[in-house]
């Protein structure tokens, strides 16, 4: 679901790419999406880890999935600084192109997100306690 909607979000910035004189107003516009659907697509992860590890290792796992997000959004960040950088009109701004291939490159590593979510193994069977060794 978080995946869908975030895909929705980038489609729609790439059907309507933002112009230098409302970027502002319409990139946040068309973000709205795409954060709503990061945010789901994070709270998922989140539960699959808890329920696909096993218990003694839910500490590592919860902690390897912070990091590799706090790595990711900091490198999909400075990717996406640069593109934007590398085409700039008058005054240093951003050129209109620049905004599209920054949401290609992000699109691009959606799809990768999703196979990647189509390789996560199943849950693991919870082992049920044993009552008669309570009493």
């Amino acid at each position: 679901m978080g995946l869908a909607l975030t895909g929705a979000g980038l489609g729609q910035a790439l059907q309507q790419p933002p112009s230098v004189g409302r970027g502002a107003e319409q990139v946040g516009g068309l973000l709205q999406g795409v954060g709503a659907g990061l945010g789901l697509a994070f709270a998922a992860m989140a539960n699959a880890i808890v329920s696909t590890v096993p218990p003694s290792q839910t500490a590592v796992a919860t902690g390897l999935n912070t990091i590799f997000r706090y790595v990711g959004g900091s490198i999909g960040t400075a990717v996406t600084a640069a593109i934007l950088s590398s085409t700039t009109a008058a005054g240093g701004i951003p050129a209109d192109t620049s905004f599209t291939w920054g949401f290609w490159v992000i699109a691009g590593v959606l799809v990768m997100a999703l196979i990647a979510a189509l390789l996560v193994p199943g849950r693991l069977p919870r082992a049920q306690p044993n009552r008669a060794a309570r009493m």
